[in-house]
């Protein structure tokens, strides 16, 4: 008698688990493919605009770059058809320059997102549009987009509160960071360095630096009024920063005798 019991027993609990697997199984399918927030990044019936989005920022960075990371800069040094941005001047002699732009990196992710940020929004639209054509119904609210300069890549975030629906089912789409893989955080550190050398001894060892950086081809011109003019390239990308620097410049003359150098 009691081995029947817990025969039922027995078989009571099987019962049970398998009833509380189907309903964790059941929870589990209803959350992801109903109330989980899906990630749209390529293929059909997404939003598809990681590509233009890379491109947009990779051309805005190469102009930033050839421009000292200032978006419309006034201050330059022209020098065989391009333009080196003062990042770093003296105007008299003997003296050490002051930095023109105090906060490289932070002045680089507001010009940049200047620059960019229409062309991304715009980027998003073409591919909401896509969709809409598809049949997709498409509910977006206000854009924005934010730009952060981070190693070995700058990060791109679209906040836009998109709702898509077909065929009866409405869903809310997460929206990746998009991750733009070019060293400018490294490039810009680079350049400060360099900065502070010119703010101290007037002058900077790139042989130093490239030392410790082999990835970037670091160069430094001098020009006949003591400017110098400096580029950093990341040899995989081709993407190169640039600037130009005056400090503790010498006046014409100075050290010559009637008889040659004192």
């Amino acid at each position: 008698m009691k081995s029947l019991e817990r025969e039922k027993e027995k078989k009571g609990q099987v019962t049970i688990f398998i009833i509380l697997s189907i309903v964790i199984v059941v929870g589990i399918l209803f959350f992801f493919f109903y109330l989980k927030p899906r990630f749209f990044s390529g293929g059909n019936g997404v939003l598809d605009f990681e590509g233009c989005v890379k491109q947009t920022v990779e051309n805005k960075i190469k102009i930033l770059g050839e421009n000292g990371g200032i978006g419309k800069p006034e201050f330059f040094y022209s020098y065989q058809g391009s333009e080196y941005t003062y990042l770093c001047y003296a105007e008299k002699y003997f003296v050490p320059c002051v930095v023109q732009v105090p906060f490289l990196k932070q002045q680089f992710e507001k010009d940049l997102l200047l620059l960019s940020k229409e062309e991304i929004i715009a980027c998003y639209d073409a591919s909401a549009d896509e969709l809409r054509g598809k049949g997709y119904q498409i509910e977006d609210g206000k854009k924005d987009v934010a730009i952060s300069i981070l190693p070995k890549q700058v990060k791109v975030e679209l906040d836009v509160p998109t709702f898509m629906e077909k065929g009866g089912i409405r869903e809310k789409a997460q929206l990746n960071p998009i991750e733009v893989s070019i060293p400018l955080y490294e490039m810009l550190m680079i350049s400060t360095s360099i900065l502070q050398e010119e703010t101290k001894n007037g002058d900077s060892d790139i042989n130093v630096l490239m030392i410790y950086y082999p990835e970037f081809k670091i160069q430094k011109m001098r020009q006949g009024d003591e400017t110098k003019l400096y580029s950093v390239e990341d040899k995989a990308s081709g993407t190169v920063f640039q600037f130009a620097s005056r400090s503790y410049a010498w006046a014409p003359g100075y050290g010559l005798t009637e008889e040659g150098i004192e």
